[in-house]
């Protein structure tokens, strides 16, 4: 079959958009590609606390890949690290608006707005996070909401986000230490010595969570392992308030 002129030229023309379009696609997945690895890389860096790197990297995600919504909160949490909260608070929204059912972006922007004491709009972001069935972390989220509650203060709320982020995650580090402190408070020492136990098999002490360990075996009368945390705090934080507080307690016993 012999086509006219006009129809070759036509068809030479679509398979030359086709084939555009398609060079373009893998374009804009190989840039795609290239940002994912520089978001990684960057939250790497910042989680080692080389923010100058970090900077770099997660720059250049959004310069490669400018609506993607992971690489906007990345730079969010970033900027809040750098104290510019501003500049955090505009990359939480336009992550969330580029993926509104990004739980993770909704959580950690709860966090800014909770301490900028905005704390209403702080619990609709950790709603909104724990509200997403296919979010893979709400306890951390609840968790999040419960120390968030705790700057009303509302303890009964509190203890009802960190009751719920154990419900979902029962080994929520943070959620099982909040939850050693409120029963350590209300003087239920049995239950602070239940959940310091269970954290301690979820996550490495801190100073705060040996200081509250040796504070609720000393209010049971352990005085042996009460003796162990306390000799505990003193080598491994020996810098640390809790081991001033722990030394002055014990000079003056």
């Amino acid at each position: 079959m012999i086509y006219p002129t006009r129809l070759l030229l036509a068809i030479a023309t679509l398979l030359a958009m086709a084939c555009t379009a398609s060079t373009t696609r893998q374009d804009l997945s190989h840039e795609r590609q290239a940002a994912v690895i520089n978001v990684q890389l960057g939250i790497a860096y910042l989680n080692k606390g080389n923010l100058k790197i970090a900077k770099q990297k997660l720059e250049r995600a959004l310069s490669q890949e400018p609506d993607l919504a992971l690489a906007h909160w990345s730079y969010a949490l970033l900027m809040q690290r750098l104290g510019s909260h501003e500049a955090a608070e505009k990359h939480f929204l336009k992550s969330i608006e580029l993926d509104p059912q990004d739980s993770k972006a909704r959580n950690n922007y709860g966090r800014l707005l909770c301490s900028e004491g905005r704390l209403d709009e702080a619990f609709r972001q950790f709603k909104a996070a724990v509200d997403n069935p296919l979010y893979d972390d709400p306890g951390s989220a609840y968790t999040n909401a419960g120390i968030c509650a705790l700057r009303k203060p509302d303890v009964q709320l509190a203890e009802s986000q960190f009751r719920m982020a154990l419900k979902t995650d029962p080994i929520q580090s943070r959620a099982l230490y909040q939850m050693a402190k409120l029963t350590f408070g209300k003087g239920h020492f049995l239950q602070s010595r239940a959940f310091i136990q269970r954290y301690e098999r979820s996550a490495a002490h801190t100073p705060g969570s040996l200081w509250l360990a040796y504070q609720t075996e000393r209010n049971l009368e352990n005085s042996q392992q009460a003796r162990k945390y306390g000799q505990r705090l003193k080598q491994q934080y020996p810098e640390s308030r809790e081991t001033t507080n722990l030394l002055e307690l014990e000079h003056d016993s």
